[in-house]
């Protein structure tokens, strides 16, 4: 009895699923109004009847956290199951009395005119028995599933150059870093271009930037970048951040190409306070909360860095303040609170909607998160290069450049493994520890190349910044490809557990 009620918590737990194969219906023309169908396994307090000769096969899936009850007919079946011909109303899964190891289902279920199945039309119970067989849970969740999507080319030529125009004529020159603003409108960082160039309509034009290295600030191309690499929207006005790498600086931009320093003196220090004063050692990945919060992964400090709002004229550095939000500064790995926790050259970084803030590290090879009391964690990730998929302490990486978050999960872009991954925290899981979270294949064979098609067949080369638009559909920056790539399910949905 016990590895029964096994199954069925571990069915809970992970993907809260049961498949029954039904081998007997009996009964099913009975109308008018009758007892629910009780259907028990081993054990059960009535005798079986007589071997009888099967009506029809059926599966029958059962959600063991919500009661919902599906039932498939199988090849050959000589029962109608489909449409409104046996719709199943209500059921229960619950302890049988007295037998704790014990499952038992019960269902009320009503054929096509809306009769309870079991009775008569003058209310006498008639009694339906339905006998089950072959037991079986869903198994271990799918960990691959670059089947269910597609991979397209979304802007580029595969040729780094600066031609703009239509999107798939038009050239980019490694785009780092990725944004979308609410209207669809998507928007690149280029660290060979020195630009920011905007998507809209397919068609690709500049936002700001001379195309040359420098640091002036000023409007479209006038202003002046030196390797912008990680790329950020801020929904509270409607701008762009951007880690301008060998700047040492984080910038701001309006959608109307205005460009002006949020923080950062030029030099590489690691200096908190005003945004006049404070500094940077190479910042790679920004994410903005919401509330308008910057988080930065100021890859050569190993520090994860949050930037708040202190004035109101955000075009002014001194309306900003820096502070470390986590890490020691030591290139190391340990999780802890704060300045408590290590990183070793943090990549990537998202934050959802919770304030959670995601943070992809190399050579570390994992990723971890800060929950809102500064608290570190590893959610995923051995420390081993590799390729690993399945639960979050076993699971490896190779350099997780970007990450995103989605409806989905994490979405995460290797750039040394040429994959997309997708983590997810289990059904029931506080995330708290890495055992509560799986890692699945997204996209990419793991060759190098720009190959478009479904995700198990599809290549990059280099993949990096990531972007989520409101339809779900993924954007990424392939960067020695040149180009953006757009990543969309297949069938409208990704089957996640």
């Amino acid at each position: 009895m016990w590895g029964w009620r096994r199954e069925i918590n571990m069915v809970v737990v992970r993907v809260a699923r049961l498949v029954l194969f039904v081998t007997s219906l009996a009964a099913l023309s009975g109308c008018g109004g009758g007892s629910p169908a009780r259907v028990g396994g081993e054990g059960a307090d009535t005798p079986e009847p007589a071997a009888r000769e099967p009506l029809g096969t059926a599966q029958v899936h059962v959600d063991t956290a919500s009661g919902e009850v599906r039932v498939t007919p199988l090849a050959g079946s000589r029962a109608v199951f489909g449409g409104n011909t046996l719709t199943v109303n209500t059921s229960l899964l619950f302890d049988q009395a007295g037998n704790t190891g014990l499952r038992v289902l019960e269902a009320s279920l009503t054929n096509h005119s809306g009769l309870a199945i079991g009775g008569l039309p003058d209310g006498t119970v008639t009694g339906l028995r339905v006998l089950f067989s072959g037991f079986t849970n869903l198994g271990a969740p799918d960990l691959d599933i670059r089947d269910q999507v597609t991979v397209s080319t979304y802007a580029g030529t595969g040729v780094a150059g600066t031609t703009l125009g239509p999107a798939l004529t038009a050239q980019l020159n490694r785009p780092e870093g990725l944004a979308i603003a609410p209207d669809g409108t998507l928007f690149a960082s280029e660290f060979g271009g020195h630009r920011i160039v905007q998507i809209r309509n397919q068609w690709v034009s500049r936002l700001a930037g001379s195309g040359t290295a420098g640091n002036t600030d000023g409007v479209g191309a006038a202003a002046q970048f030196n390797g912008p690499w990680g790329l950020a929207y801020d929904p509270t006005d409607q701008s762009l951040i951007v880690a301008d790498y060998n700047n040492h600086m984080l910038k701001r931009v309006t959608l109307d190409g205005v460009v002006t320093r949020v923080a950062g003196t030029g030099t590489a220090g690691a200096t908190n306070g005003s945004g006049t004063t404070a500094q940077f050692n190479f910042p790679v990945g920004v994410a903005v909360s919401p509330d308008g919060a910057i988080y930065v992964a100021d890859n050569q400090n190993r520090l994860v860095r949050r930037v708040t709002r202190s004035g109101a004229d955000l075009r002014s550095p001194a309306s900003y303040t820096v502070e470390t939000l986590a890490g020691s500064g030591s290139a190391a790995y340990a999780d802890g609170v704060g300045t408590a926790a290590s990183f070793n050259a943090p990549y990537g970084i998202a934050v959802g909607p919770d304030g959670i803030v995601y943070v992809g590290e190399y050579p570390n090879r994992r990723v971890r998160c800060i929950r809102p009391g500064g608290q570190t964690t590893t959610i995923a990730g051995t420390g081993a290069a590799g390729g690993t998929n399945g639960s979050g302490e076993v699971a490896t990486f190779n350099n997780p450049y970007g990450l995103v978050c989605t409806d989905n999960g994490l979405v995460v872009a290797e750039g040394y493994n040429q994959t997309l991954r997708l983590i997810t925290r289990k059904d029931g899981a506080s995330g708290a520890t890495a055992s509560g979270w799986t890692v699945r294949g997204l996209a990419g064979t793991g060759a190098t190349g720009r190959t478009d098609g479904l995700g198990n067949v599809a290549t990059f080369n280099r993949p990096c910044g990531v972007a989520v638009d409101r339809s779900g559909a993924v954007y990424v920056a392939d960067v020695l490809s040149h180009a953006v790539r757009r990543v969309v399910p297949t069938n409208g949905h990704l089957t996640l557990g």
